[in-house]
């Protein structure tokens, strides 16, 4: 598992990176190079879709609305972590923090899967946390969520995982600190 948690940690570190660049780095290339980095650590046909309008005038990247956003990202978290048994291999699951921290602290606002590909671990699918049920599945009232339809999660690329698969080992590492996210975090497992 401490691998599946450098790779996320990269993973999440790589988006960050990119992120800043499309925002503040006036080179193209440079930008175009941190979102290769980015991309490589995706699995078949998923990527990162991150680009930019070009020719932009340059005194655009250093605009102070494009560096006060630029400060404001930061790699998201890694909340927690499972293996799952699939089919021939092991498949992992990292829950991943905000890109931003909201006024009542970090969200979890989405969840990858990862999978080993030749010789190399890549994220494999995505997944969006419901705005409505925040992960949990279901309202506080215990009446299951209709707009995700009891998930949790919505599918944004890659192979579709959810509910695929047998949980062998699963390592919460901390929940997100924005209250309204607790019940989805602890609904994980």
């Amino acid at each position: 598992m401490n691998e599946i948690l450098r790779f996320l940690q990269a993973f999440a570190d790589a988006e960050c990176r990119a992120n800043h660049a499309k925002l503040i780095e006036p080179d193209d290339q440079t930008f175009h190079q941190r979102v290769a980095v980015w991309d490589a650590m995706h699995g078949g046909d998923l990527r990162s879709g991150l680009h930019r309008p070009g020719g932009e005038p340059v005194v655009r990247y250093a605009s102070a609305d494009h560096l006060a956003a630029a400060a404001r990202q930061r790699p998201r978290s890694v909340l927690a972590i499972a293996r799952y048994r699939a089919h021939p291999a092991d498949l992992h699951r990292g829950w991943m923090g905000d890109t931003e921290r909201g006024p009542r602290g970090e969200a979890m606002r989405e969840s990858v899967y990862v999978a080993r590909e030749a010789d190399r671990l890549r994220v494999v699918a995505r997944y969006e946390v419901c705005d409505d049920c925040l992960g949990a599945r279901a309202h506080r009232s215990g009446e299951r969520c209709r707009i995700c339809d009891g998930a949790g999660w919505f599918h944004r690329g890659g192979t579709p995982w959810l509910g695929l698969v047998r949980l062998l080992e699963l390592r919460k590492l901390g929940p997100p600190t924005d209250p309204r996210y607790r019940r989805g975090y602890d609904a994980i497992g």
